[in-house]
């Protein structure tokens, strides 16, 4: 099956009619995902860590252009995240706080590594859609309404 037959098959969000292709990146708005890396104390207790999470998870609900986060735990050596933004600009201006590069820096006695990446085309499986750009903004303002 080629790509634009299973975008056709597999995305109700904005299905391709048959001979249509898929839309390119230029001009499109892309999603736009940041990860943070921060290396982990030795001795650092994951349970508490995890604790922790849930209880600053609260501070990120409706940071502008941020659609959702993702706390991340490497085998006890690594922790950060995974977010996943509207815009670029938003992305680094949802990192560029000094107060929470120092809440970092003071928890963990390390700075945050932060990386940013386009997004061009996701492929969701629980929703069954491969989508191309803005599609995930509209999917996500969808299901925003219906909550």
């Amino acid at each position: 099956m080629g790509t634009n037959a299973l975008l056709q098959a597999n995305n109700p969000i904005s299905p391709l009619r048959p001979g249509q292709m898929a839309a390119t990146s230029k001009g499109v708005p892309p999603v736009y995902i940041s990860i943070v890396e921060i290396d982990l104390p030795a001795g650092t207790d994951c349970v508490a860590l995890k604790d922790a999470f849930r209880t600053t998870a609260p501070r990120y609900v409706d940071i502008p252009g941020l659609l959702r986060k993702y706390y991340t735990l490497q085998e006890g050596t690594m922790t950060g995240g995974v977010f996943v933004w509207d815009t670029l600009e938003n992305a680094k201006a949802g990192h560029a706080d000094p107060g929470w590069r120092k809440i970092i820096a003071d928890r963990y006695g390390n700075e945050p590594r932060v990386s940013y990446y386009e997004v061009p085309t996701i492929v969701d499986n629980v929703i069954g859609a491969v989508l191309q750009d803005e599609e995930y903004l509209r999917a996500c303002a969808k299901e925003r309404k219906l909550a």
